[in-house]
């Protein structure tokens, strides 16, 4: 989808780009964990909107029931 990544992991926290050394351990708070979810489900938005503008241009049909589509 031509996302970055590390700019999505870095807008739900900063400190999820950071390696953890050999010792250290990574601890994500709920408030973490909602982000991450709601950052999926937006991908996943995305894709079917993107998915369905698609399957509309092939089909030739001009209006798509998706009321996302611009």
């Amino acid at each position: 989808m031509g996302m970055d990544p590390s700019k999505l992991l870095a807008n739900v926290h900063p400190r999820l780009l950071d390696g953890p050394n050999e010792q250290q351990t990574k601890n994500i708070s709920d408030e973490i964990l909602k982000k991450l979810n709601m950052t999926v489900q937006q991908l996943k938005e995305e894709k079917n909107n993107r998915r369905e503008k698609v399957i509309c241009h092939m089909s030739g049909t001009h209006h798509c029931s998706h009321a996302s589509l611009g």
